[in-house]
Formats: C-alpha cells, structure tokens, sequence
C-alpha cells in the first residue's frame, strides 16, 4: 500500500506512507521510496490516494460466539426497543453450530476493523449454560479453528469456573484449576490467558452492587465468596480478570 498516511501508532507515534505485507505479516514501514524495493511481479500493489492506514482495533471484551448467534438481533437493540425478554435462541448443540457463529463474528469483526478480542469467560462453569455459548467446548471450538488457520482474528480467552455473571467460590475456583485443561495455545491466534471471576454481575440482571437502588429496590451484592489466607496462598499463580461493575463495589473492593 503506498500514496496515503500510514500511522503506526508505535511508540514513537510515527507517521509513514507506505506498508509492505508478506505473507501474512507487516515486512516494511517507511518512505514510497522505502517500500518499493520489496514490489515484484507478482506484488499487488494498493494506490491509497490520500487515505489512511490504522492498526487494527482491539475489543477487550466480546463475547464472540454469542454476537455470531445473535447476529443482526442483537441483545441491546432488544431492549431499545423494548423488546428484551422475547423467545430464547435455540442453543448451541454441535461443534457445527458453535463454529459457525465463531465464523459470522470474524467476518463481521473484519469488516470493522477489529483484528482480535477477548472472549471474557468461557469454561466448564458453563457447561450446562442455556445458550451453549460459554461453555468448555467453545475454547476447543476456537483452538480448532485456530489451527486450522480459519479465524479472522487472534482470540484470547479467559476461563470460566462459576456461572456468567453469576457467583463463583474459592474452593470452585481450585477445583476448576486443579481438574480442567484447557486447549493449548495456537501461537499468534488463539491462547487461553487466565480465569475470569465476577465480583458483581450486570445492571439488565440488576445484580451489579450499585450505590442507590434499582427501581424495585435491590442493588445487588457481591458474587464472590471469601477465604483464609491458608487458601489464598495456595492458588496457583494465574492471571485473573475480575469485573466490577457497580460503584458499590469499586469501593469496597
């Protein structure tokens, strides 16, 4: 790609006109002068005409099975409309199934511009889940087509040992480290980073530990439960995303 602004938003903020890509990956940044040494024969060269070249976008919570699921009915547009709480999805079954909602998410996410994201809880917690869209079976899902060299965005995914959005307990959480493995990583597409815990749960749910009430008088309370210290300082060193939605629970934990 040359003739436009390419910003590579590195840590010198550098602004270049021009990208070469081979095989799969960026080879060279720079000047048009730069760049054309790597055009052969065989190069397909893109003429930007003073358009411009951004890095792709990063979404650090998406839960990509069920967007490709629900996909073009989306959760937010529901209540929007006021329209939340109609007839469920049918739930993911099969490994067919699970796939191609993976599949409709990458090539929506292409579209947008997003070149990865984190699946923000998925695991035997799960399993039994009503949509099947959080359990285990999807990070063999998303190793798979990783390996097969059919996902449209590197994935990382956090493991899930409670309920989505819903309560989870230290010995839940050891028992899960202890008894799951997980799929290995796929290097440059997919890995599995860590553990996902929720300290409270959402507003639509009204379990988030807010500081002033919901209209029916809750505001929720925290989803996790406490341990000694002997039990703390025996769980494995492994990353952990905690979510903490209401103001309620930001200050108190």
């Amino acid at each position: 790609m040359t003739g436009g602004t390419v910003h590579t938003v590195d840590s010198a903020d550098r602004v270049a006109e021009a990208i070469a890509v081979a095989g799969g990956r960026i080879a060279r940044v720079g000047t048009a002068g730069e760049v054309a040494p790597l055009i052969g024969p065989r190069t397909r060269v893109i003429r930007l005409r003073g358009r411009s070249v951004l890095p792709g976008i990063n979404d650090s919570h998406l839960h990509g099975v069920w967007l490709g699921q629900m996909w073009p009915d989306l959760l937010m547009d529901q209540m929007a409309a006021g329209h939340h709480g109609g007839e469920p999805l049918p739930r993911l079954e099969t490994a067919e199934a699970r796939r191609g909602a993976i599949l409709r998410t990458g090539e929506l996410l292409a579209s947008l511009g997003v070149t990865s994201y984190t699946e923000p809880g998925l695991g035997p917690g799960e399993d039994a889940g009503p949509s099947g869209c959080f359990g285990s079976a999807v990070l063999r899902d998303y190793a798979d087509l990783a390996a097969e060299g059919l996902l449209r965005a590197r994935v990382t995914a956090l493991m899930l040992f409670g309920e989505l959005d819903g309560a989870s307990s230290l010995p839940g959480l050891l028992a899960g480290l202890r008894d799951f493995v997980p799929p290995a990583d796929v290097p440059g597409r997919f890995r599995v980073a860590g553990v996902k815990i929720f300290a409270d749960g959402i507003p639509p749910m009204r379990n988030a530990w807010t500081d002033e009430p919901y209209a029916d008088g809750t505001h929720g309370g925290l989803l996790v439960e406490g341990g000694s210290e002997t039990e703390a300082e025996a769980l494995p060193q492994v990353p952990v995303a905690l979510t903490m939605v209401g103001g309620r629970v930001v200050h108190e934990l």
